[in-house]
C-alpha cells in the first residue's frame, strides 16, 4: 500500500521572501551592479516549495524504521564490530551498543523519511518551472527570471526534451531540487555558478542556437551529473 504526501518548506533560493536581488555586469563583466528585486523564479514568488513524495508501507532503509536521525555508532565507529575483544578471539563479535548494525538513532527526525519511518520516493517539487539548476545559477548571479539563458533553455525543454527525451526530464525533475538546494546553500556558490554558466550553460545554448540539439543535451547532462556527484543525494 502506498500514498502521496506533500511537505512544505521554505524556498532556499529566496530564503522565503519570494524575491531575489538582481544585478548586471559592467566593465567587461567584472563589476557587478545592483539593479533591484524581482520575483523568485524558483518558487514563483511564493517563498515556499512543496515537495511531493510517494510513501510506501516499507521500513526506511536509512533510519531502519525509527523515523529518527541515524548516524554511525560512536562505540564501533560504524563497523558493527565490538572494539573490546580478547587478543586471541577472532570471532568478530558484534558491537553491543548498536547490535552489529553500525548505526544508532539520535535526536532529530530522519531527513529521508521525514520522521515517518517509511520509505519515501521523491516525485517532484511545486511550483515547477522545468529549469531548476539554470534558475538557481541565474539567481545566484543576479539574472532575472526572463533572462536569455532561461528563455532559451525553457524553450529547448518544451520543444525537444519533453517530446523526445521524457525519461531524462523525469530523472532531472527527480534529482535537481536537491542539487539546487545544496548549490544555493554552498559557501562557494558564486564561484560554482560562474563556472557552470561559462563551462556548461553557455556552451549548451551555443549548441542549441547552432541546431545541434543532441550535443546540447549531452553538455547539459554532463553538468547535471557533475553536480549530482558533488552534492550526493539520498533521494
Amino acid at each position: 500500500m502506498s500514498y502521496k504526501q506533500q511537505y512544505t518548506k521554505k524556498c532556499d533560493s529566496c530564503a522565503g521572501n519570494g524575491q531575489t536581488d538582481n544585478y548586471y555586469y559592467e566593465c567587461h563583466g567584472t563589476e557587478r551592479v545592483y539593479s533591484g528585486k524581482s520575483k523568485c523564479g524558483y518558487c514563483a514568488g511564493t517563498g515556499k516549495i512543496v515537495e511531493e513524495y510517494l510513501v510506501k508501507d516499507e521500513k526506511c532503509s536509512y533510519c531502519f524504521g525509527s523515523g529518527k536521525n541515524v548516524d554511525n555508532c560512536n562505540d564501533c565507529k560504524g563497523s558493527g564490530k565490538s572494539r573490546f575483544q580478547p587478543f586471541f578471539d577472532h570471532s568478530n563479535k558484534s558491537c553491543p551498543t548498536c547490535d552489529g548494525s553500525g548505526k544508532l538513532a539520535y535526536k532529530g527526525e530522519c531527513s529521508s523519511c521525514h520522521g515517518t519511518g517509511k520509505v519515501h520516493k521523491y516525485i517532484g517539487t511545486k511550483p515547477y518551472n522545468g529549469c531548476f539548476i539554470t534558475t538557481a545559477v541565474c539567481q545566484i548571479l543576479g539574472y532575472n527570471d526572463s533572462c536569455y539563458e532561461l528563455t532559451v533553455l525553457r524553450s529547448f525543454r518544451d520543444s525537444i526534451i519533453q517530446n523526445y527525451h521524457s525519461s531524462l526530464l523525469e530523472e532531472y525533475v527527480n534529482i535537481s531540487p536537491h542539487i539546487c538546494s545544496s548549490l544555493l546553500n554552498a559557501n562557494e556558490k558564486e564561484s560554482i555558478a560562474h563556472s557552470l554558466l561559462y563551462e556548461y550553460i553557455h556552451p549548451a545554448i551555443d549548441l542549441i542556437d547552432a541546431g545541434k540539439n543532441e550535443e546540447a543535451l549531452a553538455k547539459y547532462r554532463e553538468m547535471v551529473y557533475l553536480l549530482k556527484s558533488k552534492f550526493r543525494s539520498s533521494k
